[in-house]
C-alpha cells in the first residue's frame, strides 16, 4: 500500500484507483501462493516512484533483488539517473553486500545462493523448453487489456511529442519483463509478474481516457 501511495505522488494518480487496479485476481493469487513477488512488487514501486522523481532509488533494487533475484535484470534502469547513477549503484551494493557476505562466510562464495538459484531454474532445465504463450499474458492483463491498450497508446502519443522520464521507467519495466520471460526456458505467467506495475498505471490512464469520453474526468492524473 506504501509503495502505490508513493507513486501515486511521484507520477500524480489517484491512489485508491492505483491501488484497487494493481489488486488484480492474478496479482492476489500469485502474490499471495508463489514465492516472493508481492514482496518484489511492493519494492518495484518504490523503486519506480524514486527513479520518476529522480531520487535515489538503488536501495530499493536492491531489497527487489533480495526479495526476488530475478530483479537484478532491472539493474540498467538506475542509468535513467544519468550522472547520479554511481550513487545509486553505490547504495545498491551497499544492501546487497551482508547478504553477499553471509553466502562468503557460509558457502565460501559471495553468490551462492544466486547461483543455486540459477541452476534449479535454469541451467539444469535447459533441456526442457515451452513456447511462449498468449494466455500468460491475458493472466496478467485480464479484464483490464483494453484499459491497458488504450491507456499505452495515450503514453505512446506523449512521449512522441515530448520524451517523459517515467513513461521510460514503466516501458522499460515491461520490455525487460517480457525479454526475461521469453528467455526463460520453462514459461510460466509467474515470470510476468513483475508486468503488474505497467499494467497498472496504463489500465489507469485507459480509465481516465473513456472517462473522458463521456465528458467527465472520473480518475486523476
Amino acid at each position: 500500500a506504501f509503495g502505490v501511495f508513493r507513486i501515486s505522488k511521484s507520477i500524480r494518480v489517484n491512489a485508491s484507483c492505483l491501488y484497487a487496479i494493481t489488486c488484480t485476481f492474478y496479482v492476489l493469487m500469485v502474490g499471495l501462493t508463489d514465492g516472493t513477488e508481492l514482496l518484489a512488487l511492493g519494492f518495484s514501486y518504490l523503486f519506480a516512484a524514486a527513479l520518476a522523481e529522480n531520487k535515489l532509488a538503488g536501495h530499493w533494487l536492491g531489497f527487489m533483488a533480495l526479495s526476488r533475484y530475478t530483479s537484478l535484470a532491472f539493474l540498467p534502469l538506475l542509468l535513467v539517473r544519468k550522472k547520479d547513477a554511481w550513487k545509486d549503484l553505490l547504495i545498491f551494493a551497499a544492501v546487497m553486500f551482508p547478504w553477499l557476505l553471509y553466502n562468503y562466510l557460509t558457502y565460501g562464495n559471495w553468490f551462492a545462493s544466486i547461483a543455486d538459484q540459477y541452476a534449479n531454474n535454469i541451467f539444469f532445465r535447459d533441456y526442457i523448453h515451452t513456447p511462449v504463450e498468449a494466455k500468460h499474458f491475458l493472466y496478467v492483463v485480464n479484464l483490464l487489456l483494453p484499459f491497458v491498450v488504450l491507456g499505452f497508446g495515450r503514453r505512446v502519443l506523449e512521449n512522441i511529442r515530448r520524451i517523459r522520464r517515467r513513461d521510460i521507467v514503466f516501458f522499460a519495466i515491461a520490455l525487460i519483463t517480457i525479454v526475461g520471460y521469453v528467455n526463460i526456458p520453462i514459461k510460466s505467467s509467474r515470470y510476468l509478474f513483475a508486468l503488474a506495475l505497467p499494467i497498472a498505471v496504463w489500465a489507469l490512464e485507459g480509465v481516465q481516457g473513456v472517462s473522458l469520453l463521456f465528458a467527465k474526468r472520473a480518475v486523476k492524473w
